[in-house]
């Protein structure tokens, strides 16, 4: 699998999370956990993150892997970030009256 493919999964699975309606009960408790869950671009580090170890299968091993790992796990925040932004508007934008 490629970067490409991992990161279009671990966006979508951020956005799935953050925004399913099935994991409603998911994104309630302390202040700390429900600003996680409801944050695309926070949980999204974290996503990525994982995914990326995932993809590796184990611990990175020097700087240039934890450098990696953690670049993809931003990639995956700032991503799923700009995929809300797009999905607000769009929602915005149906909500108008029309004319």
């Amino acid at each position: 699998m490629t970067p490409i493919w991992l990161l279009i999964f671990a966006v979508s699975a951020t956005l799935v999370v953050v925004e399913g309606t099935i994991f409603q009960p998911f994104r309630r408790g302390p202040k700390l956990w429900v600003d996680l869950v409801t944050c695309p671009l926070c949980l999204g580090v974290w996503v990525g993150w994982g995914m990326w170890l995932a993809y590796l299968g184990r611990l990175p091993e020097g700087r240039l892997e934890w450098f990696w790992a953690l670049g993809f796990g931003l990639a995956t925040g700032v991503a799923a970030y700009l995929v809300r932004l797009v999905m607000d508007v769009l929602d915005a934008l149906d909500d108008r009256p029309n004319p």
